[in-house]
């Protein structure tokens, strides 16, 4: 999940938090789309730390997905190729 919290700030120009004070960035200092802020965030780190579950997991990196493309960054997660149907939420 550390990278997965690095991939949401690092494209705003920003370093992640220590896990400790991740709730007090949000709440502080929020990131501008609503699928970042504190209340829909992290309940879902919640749910991945606490069982793994994949469907969390694909969720979270939909919206990681949309957002690094939407940043320009879409060639670097093209090259992954066929792994990134493992990630990817299943239709």
């Amino acid at each position: 999940m550390p990278f997965a919290v690095e991939a949401l700030f690092a494209p705003r120009g920003r370093v992640a938090p220590y896990a400790t004070y991740l709730r007090w960035e949000l709440e502080h200092h929020p990131l501008r789309e609503p699928a970042w802020h504190a209340d829909r965030l992290l309940p879902t780190l919640r749910r991945i730390a606490a069982d793994g579950d994949p469907a969390t997991q694909r969720s979270l990196f939909a919206m990681i997905e949309h957002a690094t493309r939407a940043a320009g960054h879409a060639p670097v997660l093209d090259a992954w190729g066929t792994d990134l149907e493992l990630l990817r939420v299943a239709p």
